[in-house]
């Protein structure tokens, strides 16, 4: 939602960086032009650059280092993704791709939405002047989504997302929300809530932005836009016009009290206890423990996003 949001405003919103190797290279998952990435001229472009005119069978065999050097566990040192020789080869794969889309882009700013803590670490130490955003949203909200399952339109199988259980969700809620401020204590916390609630996210937009100290030149053309993100939601498969954001609260009527507590109980503490230790940004703002139910919500989307008309673009074959 906030690729879509951010590349009106003349961002190169290019998806989830982390996993190209896998979803683009190897996996050939589409694009958000809705070709796959073989095709779309964006990508086919930066692998090439990047491994070779032979990229698809270099992608197949880095996929799986690619994934290790980014699972939780690499926080703790080289050791546990693979050793200090992989973890070169890792940063020298992301130095290229990084390389590639810069050079597509041209001045506009890049939006790379990871989720991935340890590879905001990765990249930082092969673009050290490049600025992390961390985005919050209320656990309770991350728990139900994570429990319901979603298809990923992007595969050619139509594979769907991991669904975890309540110790998962808040395992994976702390390490995305926390981990970002441990990588820099300098970053940018947005609030989900704040941003899709407001009558108008422009002013939450205008702070990542501005936390970048660039200007946009929101006249320039060219690709790099967020048609051509890689991973994220499969709203942005849809074209249109950006009509209206929300936020998505259904689990103040659906999660039973019991569930609402306890993810409530083991996240939030924690989140603040991190956040005065660091001095980050600004408080966690999710609310209270029972959070009192909202109405005159135009629009319920589990991203936050509504797109007016809605029209699916069609499938490559």
């Amino acid at each position: 939602m906030v690729d879509l949001l951010l590349a009106e405003r003349g961002v190169a919103a290019v998806g989830e960086v982390c996993h190209v190797v896998e979803r683009a290279g190897a996996d050939n998952e589409r694009c958000g032009c809705g070709r796959p990435a073989h095709d779309c001229a964006f990508w086919r472009g930066v692998l090439t650059e990047a491994f070779g005119p032979r990229f698809a069978s270099v992608c197949q065999t880095r996929a799986s280092a690619h994934a290790r050097a980014v699972q939780p566990r690499a926080m703790l040192g080289p050791r546990w993704s693979g050793g200090q020789d992989e973890v070169a080869r890792y940063l020298a794969d992301l130095d290229r791709l990084y390389t590639a889309i810069e050079r597509r882009v041209g001045s506009r700013p890049i939006w790379d939405s990871s989720k991935s803590p340890v590879y905001a670490r990765h990249l930082r130490q092969v673009r050290p002047g490049v600025k992390v955003v961390g985005l919050r949203r209320d656990p309770r909200g991350v728990y139900l989504s994570w429990t319901r399952p979603k298809v990923r339109d992007e595969t050619s199988d139509r594979r769907t997302m991991p669904e975890h259980g309540l110790a998962g969700s808040v395992a994976r809620w702390l390490y995305g929300t926390l981990g970002a401020s441990f990588v820099d204590r300098r970053c940018l916390v947005l609030s989900y809530e704040k941003l899709v609630g407001a009558s108008d996210p422009g002013t939450e937009l205008a702070r990542i932005v501005e936390h970048d100290h660039r200007d946009v030149d929101r006249t320039e053309e060219g690709p790099g836009g967020w048609d051509h993100a890689i991973g994220g939601n499969p709203i942005r498969f849809r074209s249109g016009t950006l009509d209206a954001v929300a936020a998505d609260e259904r689990w103040r009527q659906e999660l039973h009290w019991t569930a609402k507590a306890m993810v409530w109980s083991l996240c939030i503490p924690a989140a603040k206890a991190t956040d005065l230790a660091l001095g980050v940004g600004e408080p966690l703002d999710v609310g209270s423990l029972a959070g009192r139910t909202r109405l005159d919500r135009r629009v319920r989307v589990d991203a936050g996003a509504a797109i007016r008309p809605e029209r699916e673009r069609p499938r490559s074959r």
